[in-house]
């Protein structure tokens, strides 16, 4: 069998092929290189709430200013609570921006300080002192502030105000609450006194401790070392009126120019057996603080001592004198001790003077359905 033939065909020539493009690549093929802001808009409006929120959380907790009056704590405690929320927050979007941009410019640019910056830990190994400072930092900023901010809460603030009521004063002990005092002339000498009293019982104190003129309980005022003043005080339904526009943490102070009992003792005439005290009816200027519980005198003034006015409850020898049965056994309790171990004390001219004024004040007070004499001065 004779083998096959095998017939050669002949290949084509292989040439290369050689491309060409006819056209040169556009911006849009390539895109366009941009400059990439330092802050975002995002950041910005971030940072600028950040300002107002500080800004606003001063307004809120100034003291001359009306709004913390008009907010009160509770409304205080919870703004702050908010704005400091609002900052937090902002916080913790842009630092570590502003940290890695720092650690770039000016770091060492290592990758355990970029991670340490965007984890927001300091634990790590191999990170600089420095962030781990200012990353512990910005972690304890917020819990200190949301606990500090809590302990400041014995504050005051003030607001001055006119209201639409009618000033009422004149001869009159003011109710506390619910509790009525007992009408006679013993219990109210006492209880006008009763500061003072305290205030004078220590000889070791040197007279005086206090800026003069001062105040004591809720209307005596001691002008000097030789005279005092009892001033009429707000009547009780003028009282009960403020209390109804006022909170229970709030406290009206009151600015009034008022009669008074002055007392000067004439220490010349009598200075060798006794001393002899001119009683007289009179115009002072006295401030108090009101609040639901308590009328507090907190200060006043009798100018030159030269306005006079209708002194008839205090001439009145008939009815509106002292009483001795009502005056004597308080006198022997204030005063007594001056008579002997106290003989020498700085405070026997001012305690004589106050007595001598209180008690026609109270007698005064006591009689006052007899004496008419409860006025309605303006404010």
């Amino acid at each position: 069998m004779a083998p096959p033939r095998y017939t050669p065909i002949a290949a084509e020539d292989i040439t290369s092929v050689k491309c060409e493009i006819s056209h040169q690549p556009t911006d849009d093929m390539l895109g366009k290189p941009q400059h990439k802001p330092f802050l975002s808009k995002v950041d910005l409006l971030a940072v600028l709430t950040s300002l107002i929120c500080f800004v606003f959380s001063f307004l809120v907790i100034t003291p001359k200013l009306s709004w913390a009056w008009r907010l009160g704590l509770q409304h205080q405690l919870v703004l702050i609570s908010f704005f400091l929320s609002v900052m937090s927050q902002n916080m913790k979007r842009i630092m570590p921006k502003i940290l890695l941009m720092l650690e770039a410019r000016w770091g060492r640019s290592i990758l355990q300080n970029y991670q340490a910056i965007l984890m927001n830990g300091s634990l790590g190994s191999h990170v600089d002192n420095i962030w781990r400072l200012v990353l512990n930092l910005l972690i304890l900023l917020p819990i200190g502030l949301g606990v500090a901010y809590k302990q400041f809460l014995n504050g005051s603030s003030s607001i001055k105000i006119n209201p639409n009521l009618n000033g009422y004063y004149g001869l009159n002990f003011p109710s506390l609450g619910d509790f009525a005092p007992m009408n006679n002339s013993i219990y109210l000498m006492m209880n006008v006194a009763a500061e003072f009293m305290t205030a004078s019982s220590n000889d070791l104190v040197p007279f005086p401790p206090f800026r003069l003129p001062a105040p004591f309980g809720h209307n005596l005022l001691l002008l000097n070392n030789e005279s005092a003043a009892v001033l009429d005080i707000p009547m009780t339904q003028y009282i009960e009126s403020m209390q109804k526009e006022i909170g229970t943490n709030e406290t009206w102070r009151l600015s009034a120019s008022v009669n008074a009992n002055l007392d000067e003792p004439d220490i010349i005439s009598f200075r060798k057996s006794a001393l002899m005290f001119n009683i007289r009816r009179q115009k002072c200027k006295g401030e108090w603080d009101i609040n639901h519980s308590s009328v507090k005198l907190v200060g006043g003034d009798c100018g030159d001592n030269t306005t006079y006015v209708d002194s008839s409850v205090v001439e009145d020898r008939d009815q509106l004198s002292p009483f001795w049965l009502d005056t004597l056994p308080v006198l022997v309790h204030n005063i007594g001790d001056f008579a002997n171990i106290r003989s020498q004390s700085q405070w026997l001219i001012p305690s004589y003077a106050t007595d001598a004024a209180t008690a026609f004040w109270v007698r005064a007070a006591f009689m006052k359905d007899y004496a008419m004499v409860e006025k309605n001065y303006p404010d």
